[in-house]
């Protein structure tokens, strides 16, 4: 299954230092109820997540899909889902 995509649900967003000592968005992944993964971007990365999804407030991502990158006891976020 390496490098399979797979549909995801974006879940647990918040925005903020935490323990890197830099601004970041950090949510985790679910590919379903009990396989998931935290993600975090980086202030670049985070400014092109939140143009993609076209956010208003940054609590607007939750629930949004995604697609992820399925690796050997990974996973990575891809890109949005779009219709």
């Amino acid at each position: 299954m390496e490098g399979k995509e797979k549909l995801a649900i974006i879940r647990e967003v918040g925005i903020g230092l935490r323990d890197t000592g830099r601004p970041i968005l950090w949510f985790s992944v679910y590919s379903s109820e009990t396989c998931g993964a935290l993600q975090i971007l980086g202030w670049d990365e985070a400014a092109a997540l939140i143009c993609a999804y076209d956010l208003r407030e940054i609590q607007d991502l939750e629930g949004q899909p995604c697609w992820v990158k399925m690796g050997t006891d990974t996973m990575r976020y891809v890109r949005p889902w779009k219709k």
